[in-house]
């Protein structure tokens, strides 16, 4: 990771690369901090999750590898609470089905998962213990999405954004005390959407 940080503007580069070549990402974002508040926006890079074919400066949005979320974060910092609001707003969210950046993509119950491990990790200190005690924390809210989302579900024709919602919240559940890394989340169930 290469980052720059200064009167609370943030810019970073990352990247990461499977040795069998089964995963590849290049993040890039910039984001702004005053007091208790960020926001930002940052383009993710994923070329396997759309095909062989895909290059980086491919920019169509049904056929890019790139996901660009914006995203408002407020840390407390009396409080121990940290509140972020994000959405996709470009790029390969969007499938045949008609889904837009602004809804769901099956994509979604992948990372969804895997940026809740990733997050109760990062909030937890890295250890298991204050892991287990954030998702405990955050498991009532989690619950009440699946419920509601599972309900509204039944009321919606296709694309079923709440549909997808409620199995990304699924997935969270079944994942909350895991000891597996982001990363192998990730994995698992994007295997998932694949098949």
């Amino acid at each position: 990771m290469i980052g720059y940080n200064t009167h609370g503007f943030n810019a970073f580069a990352t990247g990461g690369y499977a040795i069998d070549g089964s995963h590849q990402e290049v993040d890039l974002g910039v984001s702004y901090t005053a007091s208790e508040f960020t926001i930002g926006i940052s383009d993710y890079y994923y070329p396997t999750s759309v095909g062989e074919k895909d290059q980086y400066f491919k920019l169509s949005n049904r056929e890019t590898g790139h996901w660009v979320e914006t995203y408002a974060t407020w840390a407390g910092t009396k409080v121990p609470l940290w509140v972020t609001v994000s959405t996709y707003i470009f790029g390969a969210d969007k499938n045949n089905e008609g889904m837009t950046s602004k809804s769901m993509s099956p994509i979604q119950t992948a990372t969804g998962p895997a940026g809740f491990v990733g997050a109760m990790m990062w909030r937890g200190g890295n250890t298991y213990i204050g892991y287990c005690l954030f998702t405990l924390l955050n498991l009532p809210y989690t619950i009440g999405q699946f419920i509601y989302h599972s309900l509204r579900s039944n009321h919606h024709g296709k694309p079923n954004r709440y549909n997808l919602l409620a199995k990304k919240e699924r997935n969270v559940l079944s994942v909350c005390f895991t000891r597996m890394t982001p990363k192998e989340v990730f994995v698992k169930f994007y295997k998932r959407i694949k098949k």
